[in-house]
């Protein structure tokens, strides 16, 4: 009797100590298609991506509510047990498998998973083409900007400071809400990401001839002479 090549690679894996693989190899047919050239990882992929002797790989499950799986194997499982899975790819700009992720310059490319920004895939490898701009050069504190190579920038988020992004890109903070306006002030400290609330030095004037008291509030300075 024939036997499957599906089923011929999972036995080859569980015999192989590959145990961690028999979970993608199930006897249904699924969206999974063993062999697809168009979209797989390939062997020398799972030899780039190799960190201490792992691959962490981007399993396709044919499931609509759970499509992708995460799965680590050493490189001769990658190359036996993956490279010829159809729309599997190796978890690289993508850790918890949603479906996205780039490769970076340099890397094995095909049609698993696009170069990131600023490169193309030629020959078989990601070259660079663009050179990304960053948040820094721009000035830009918050939301997405252009990085000139045709993809978007995500700048550090406000909101993790205590922040809300302005529409150029800056942060800003909320009122210094319980103290005197002209005593206190809350603004986005770059250096800390984060809003810093600060007091006016006592005897910084405020309202009417008062004066701050250096924590926040406005005083009344009391012009009674002393005799």
């Amino acid at each position: 009797m024939a036997i499957h090549p599906r089923l011929i690679t999972c036995l080859s894996l569980a015999g192989a100590g590959g145990l961690a693989l028999v979970g993608g190899c199930g006897t249904g047919t699924g969206a999974e298609q063993i062999g697809a050239a168009d979209e797989h990882l390939t062997a020398a992929q799972c030899a780039y991506f190799d960190v201490d002797g792992k691959d962490t790989i981007c399993h396709k499950t044919g499931s609509t509510t759970h499509p992708y799986t995460i799965i680590k194997t050493n490189e001769q499982g990658c190359i036996n047990g993956h490279a010829g899975h159809a729309h599997d790819y190796i978890a690289v700009g993508d850790p918890t498998c949603q479906g996205g992720g780039c490769l970076p310059a340099g890397a094995p490319c095909d049609a698993t998973l696009p170069c990131c920004s600023g490169a193309t895939c030629t020959n078989g490898t990601c070259t660079v083409s663009c050179t990304p701009t960053t948040c820094e050069a721009q000035g830009a504190l918050c939301g997405t900007i252009p990085d000139g190579c045709g993809d978007t920038l995500a700048c550090s988020a406000c909101a993790d400071g205590g922040g809300t992004c302005a529409s150029d890109n800056t942060c800003t903070c909320p009122p210094a809400s319980g103290y005197s306006p002209a005593c206190a002030s809350n603004v986005w400290d770059e250096a800390a990401q984060a809003c810093e609330l600060t007091f006016a030095a006592a005897g910084t004037a405020c309202f009417g001839g008062a004066q701050c008291d250096g924590a926040g509030f406005c005083t009344t300075v009391d012009t009674t002479p002393l005799y």
